[in-house]
């Protein structure tokens, strides 16, 4: 015997929970949601035990929907103007045809059921309005590929309309399109559909995310062979706990873009942060991120040698004067120099030492393969400085600095103004510590020539925080110096 929802458990789970039943399903009696729709569990739960088994027939998935007869009609849409989407072709397909579901009332009414109200996604960013946008996440990266998603999904939606031939099945509104990609973007298991294709798992699909540093795992899951999605508890779970499952290692740009939420301490047990800040120099942009140094070097060195490298062909064109790329960085530079006195800055990866061997195998400089020469030191030092100023630069262009950034990540704070100024901090997080690491390496050229060392800054955050980040930041500029100046 199952609930009906009259014990607060929530209708639509009910009604959901009954179809994959009555397909041959699983759902363990102990499980329920809530009206705040949070899944819990409502006795206790051992190790191992399986919680849900919901059958291929159930899932949300691209096979699924070319076997029907709108979904045949969206793959023929979709095909013929593919090459020009912003989204992803199977994205999109997916969405109209879920779009389709959500209002056509077929086999996957019970599960469209359990999706969250419209309303619910206006935490994505896209749905914000241009004013506050501006407000609350001007310098940050988010913001300009937000102002194209926005215009992405609109123009998804228009190119498929313009194909749209069918006079006997309805092309679902641009509403309920925005609907479906929000749910597709946030919902969908990659690789759960067959063919390494995404998947719309019922139930699934309505666990919470939770992953960090001392968070266990309470979910794990897999694709069965008969094309089922099994999900067994990770761990023994007690009466009224709450059911949790991990979306990956995601940063918080991915999270407040995908799923209207960030969080607080996005950072793994090996002290990296899941957060990727895109650092613009002229010409590239370079990843960079907060951790150890397996993490750190390879963009370190990067975006200095990229600096270099542009300060190498500052030299007379033929005509006279600089070269184009000389000249977008000597116009850079200026522009980081006039942000000087407007700055304020008071205020499951295994493979990373792969990576960091790969970056030290391709670091030469000079005949000898080490920047010996005092020439090269000079060089490499004005790039240092430009990299010191470029951070510098960057981290005042925020609207939320200071005061105004320390009063959204109160936890009174609305949830749009908090979520957003999660992001910000882990990304000046990330400056912080490339700006610490900077400095050190200044400091460690300035000492081997007798010069006075830069002042030591204050970094963000906790003072636990603080002590990780100028840690991380040693631990770079220490292996920096021992494969670029060995012998010093």
């Amino acid at each position: 015997e199952h609930s009906d929802g009259s014990d607060g458990c929530l209708p639509e789970w009910v009604a959901a929970a009954s179809w994959v039943r009555s397909c041959g399903g699983t759902v363990h009696e102990a499980l329920a949601m809530s009206c705040s729709r949070e899944v819990n569990v409502t006795a206790a739960v051992s190790e191992g035990a399986l919680l849900l088994r919901i059958p291929e027939q159930c899932l949300v998935t691209l096979s699924a929907a070319e076997s029907s007869a709108a979904g045949k009609k969206i793959f023929k849409a979709v095909s013929i103007v593919k090459a020009k989407l912003h989204n992803s072709s199977n994205d999109v397909a997916l969405a109209m045809f879920l779009a389709f579901e959500m209002n056509a009332g077929s086999r996957f009414k019970d599960y469209a059921a359990t999706l969250p109200p419209r309303a619910s996604y206006n935490g994505l960013p896209r749905r914000w309005s241009d004013k506050k946008l501006a407000r609350l996440l001007t310098g940050s990266p988010l913001l300009e590929r937000t102002r194209r998603d926005r215009e992405g999904l609109r123009q998804d939606y228009d190119l498929v309309a313009s194909r749209w031939k069918s006079v006997d099945v309805a092309l679902p509104s641009l509403e309920h399109f925005d609907q479906a990609l929000a749910a597709v973007s946030s919902r969908a298991f990659a690789g759960l559909g067959g063919d390494e294709l995404d998947a719309m798992v019922p139930l699934l699909d309505l666990l919470d995310h939770r992953r960090g540093v001392g968070q266990a795992k309470d979910t794990q899951y897999k694709r069965a062979a008969d094309g089922a999605v099994e999900v067994r508890a990770q761990r023994a779970l007690a009466a009224g706990s709450a059911v949790y499952l991990t979306y990956g290692a995601k940063g918080n740009a991915q999270l407040l873009s995908c799923y209207g939420f960030c969080l607080r301490r996005n950072v793994e047990p090996d002290g990296s942060s899941n957060d990727v800040l895109e650092f613009t120099l002229p010409g590239a942009t370079v990843a960079l991120r907060a951790g150890p140094k397996a993490y750190t070097y390879g963009p370190f060195v990067k975006a200095i040698e990229m600096l270099r490298a542009t300060q190498r062909k500052s030299v007379p064109s033929p005509a006279g004067g600089l070269s184009a790329e000389a000249a977008d960085m000597d116009q850079f530079l200026d522009e980081m120099d006039d942000m000087d006195g407007m700055c304020d800055l008071d205020g499951e990866d295994e493979g990373g030492e792969e990576e960091e061997k790969e970056e030290e195998g391709d670091d030469n400089h000079g005949e000898d393969g080490h920047a010996n020469s005092d020439a090269a030191t000079a060089a490499e030092r004005k790039a240092l400085e430009a990299f010191a100023s470029a951070l510098e630069a960057t981290s005042g262009r925020y609207s939320l600095r200071g005061a105004a950034l320390a009063e959204a990540l109160q936890e009174c704070a609305p949830p749009h103004d908090r979520f957003t100024a999660m992001l910000v901090a882990s990304e000046q997080r990330t400056i912080d510590l490339f700006s610490e690491a900077v400095r050190l390496a200044l400091e460690a050229l300035a000492t081997q020539h007798g010069a006075t060392a830069e002042k030591k800054r204050k970094l963000s955050g906790n003072d636990d925080d603080a002590r990780m980040l100028r840690s991380q930041a040693e631990e770079l500029v220490s292996a920096y110096m021992k494969i670029r100046h060995p012998s010093r």
